[in-house]
C-alpha cells in the first residue's frame, strides 16, 4: 500500500474494520513511518477524550443533587387535592364499547321470520296462528 492510501485507511484501522491482510500491512507501515505513527497517536488521544466514560458520581454527590432538586419542587398544601389520575379511562372506555357491541347481539338462537311478521301485519286482526308456512297457505286459500 502507498503512504496516502494508508493514511486514508487509518480510521478504519483504529476502528478494527480492516481485514487481517490490510491490518498487517498498516501495522508494518506504522513501524517505519513516524508521521503515520504520530497521526495514530493523535487520533487515539482524541478518541480517548471524546469517548471516555464519565466517572460515576459518589453517593454523597447524588444525595446533594437529589436534595437540591427536591427543594425546587413546589410543595403541596394541606388542603390541596392531588391531580386526577386518568389511567382508568382507557379500560373503562373499552369495557363500555364492548358492552355496547354485545347489546346488539341476539340473546336467543331462534329469530322471528321477517316474512311472517309482514304477512301477519297484513292479515290484521284475523291473523291465523301457527307456523309461518301455514300462515301463508291460509292467507292464499282465503281462510
Amino acid at each position: 500500500m502507498e503512504h496516502d492510501d494508508l493514511k486514508a485507511r487509518l480510521s478504519e484501522y483504529l476502528d478494527g474494520e480492516l481485514p487481517e491482510a490490510e491490518r498487517s500491512a498498516v501495522e508494518a507501515h506504522l513501524t517505519g513511518c513516524p508521521s503515520c505513527r504520530e497521526e495514530v497517536r493523535e487520533w487515539t488521544l482524541l478518541r480517548g477524550k471524546l469517548f471516555q466514560v464519565p466517572a460515576r458520581p459518589a453517593a454523597a454527590e447524588t444525595e446533594v443533587f437529589v436534595r437540591r432538586l427536591m427543594a425546587r419542587l413546589p410543595e403541596e398544601e394541606a388542603g390541596e387535592e392531588a391531580p386526577l389520575d386518568y389511567r382508568w379511562l382507557m379500560p373503562a372506555l373499552g369495557f363500555s364499547f364492548a358492552a355496547l357491541l354485545f347489546s346488539f347481539y341476539p340473546l336467543s338462537s331462534t329469530q322471528a321470520d321477517p316474512l311472517s311478521g309482514v304477512l301477519l301485519a297484513d292479515a290484521g286482526s284475523a291473523a291465523p296462528s301457527g307456523e309461518p308456512i301455514d300462515v301463508v297457505r291460509q292467507l292464499l286459500e282465503g281462510k
